[in-house]
């Protein structure tokens, strides 16, 4: 039984058993989880129903399809409004996270000789991030909007996926703006660490910045505990829907590409963009931030050679070590679904094995009653 090759492929064929195995003592927490379950039902079951009556997915231009293009809009909607309403709920814990924050820079002005620019610089990144990634898929949504706006289906449509669209992209980037702040902090600690190794001996001053570099190890730690109960859920229900709505959008566009039954070709091209560019840094900043807590381990185990007549040090540092060893480097959304590069290449997994049963139902299809195809105008 697969656990972590391919967790999103398992996560469609096992969702039904998440209100049965995950311990969930909240009301909230439960129906989040069930509205996922459903609205992945949904979706599965509108790709058979599609396949079944050969009409075009969610097609507004017909009657099967404005019914589907209604309960693929429906459900996403209130699943957004109700992550967001569970993460401003746990607002205390997000105010626990920032308290952590607060702690570790305090901690990191302690140590000597290191400059006080990182989180400025954190920050200088993020908003980089911010504006090059959220405001560029918000710019392709606009431009498709204003491009639709004399197809009034496809724009009541794209107008009423615009809102949960820009929600779930502002809470994917909240989520990221922690990681990018967890990334920033290991990348100094390892770097302190690097500087302590390089030198020939270690003085009681390095010992002292090692000690502070556990301390603040352990609140990073807390604060991805934190992070954890915070998104996971919403986290979980975002992912969940990209993959599906890639899934679709990818699928309409290889029928009306494949059927010439569109004149929107630009438009229809661009809409699974935004959802690219959401994923991408979520996935890259998490990558990094795994990669740079494991270089804090890495250094660690480099300087305890030099601490060998050090008895009581050595044992401090053979234990820091041990908790590397023993910890997990991975931000998660969910037990088993990490916050790095093989969610994006499990997600390709994925949609690639669900699109290439479509497709080659749709090719085969289309081969045997091509002729007897009838075009919808629009």
């Amino acid at each position: 039984m697969p656990t972590k090759s391919c967790p999103i492929l398992f996560f469609f064929q096992i969702l039904a058993l998440f209100l049965i195995t995950v311990n969930v003592t909240r009301f909230r927490e439960k129906l989040l989880i069930f509205l996922t379950i459903f609205y992945t039902t949904i979706a599965i079951f509108t790709l058979i129903i599609a396949l079944v009556y050969k009409e075009m997915i969610f097609d507004v231009r017909t009657t099967l399809g404005a019914i589907l293009d209604i309960i693929q809009l429906a459900i996403p909607v209130a699943t957004q409004i109700l992550t967001l309403i569970e993460s401003v709920r746990k607002r205390e814990t997000l105010r626990k996270i920032w308290e952590k924050i607060i702690k570790i820079s305090n901690l990191l002005h302690e140590i000597p000789q290191n400059p006080n620019e990182l989180f400025n610089e954190i920050y200088k990144k993020f908003f980089w991030k911010f504006f090059t990634f959220n405001g560029g898929a918000t710019f392709i949504e606009m431009l498709i909007l204003i491009r639709l706006r004399e197809d009034y289906p496809w724009l009541r449509h794209r107008s009423a996926a615009f809102l949960p669209s820009l929600i779930s992209r502002s809470l994917i980037f909240l989520y990221i703006l922690h990681v990018d702040i967890l990334g920033g902090v290991s990348r100094e600690i390892s770097e302190i660490l690097r500087r302590i190794s390089n030198e020939n001996r270690i003085y009681p001053s390095d010992r002292r910045c090692v000690k502070i570099c556990w301390k603040i190890v352990n609140e990073l730690w807390l604060c991805e505990q934190f992070l954890r109960k915070t998104f996971a859920l919403s986290i979980l229900g975002i992912i969940t829907s990209y993959c599906i709505l890639l899934t679709v959008d990818f699928y309409w566009n290889f029928k009306a590409f494949f059927r010439a039954s569109t004149n929107n070709v630009l438009e229809s091209s661009l809409c699974s963009i935004p959802f690219i560019l959401t994923l991408i840094p979520l996935v890259f900043s998490g990558e990094t931030c795994k990669e740079q807590r494991k270089k804090i381990f890495v250094k660690i185990f480099s300087i305890q050679p030099k601490c060998a007549s050090m008895a009581t040090f050595g044992k401090f540092l053979r234990n820091f070590t041990l908790s590397g060893l023993h910890g997990s480097f991975e931000l998660k959304a969910w037990e088993f679904m990490s916050i790095d590069l093989r969610l994006l290449s499990e997600m390709v997994q994925t949609i690639g094995i669900y699109l290439t049963i479509f497709i080659q139902f749709e090719i085969t299809y289309y081969g045997k009653y091509g002729s007897g195809y009838v075009y919808v105008p629009q």
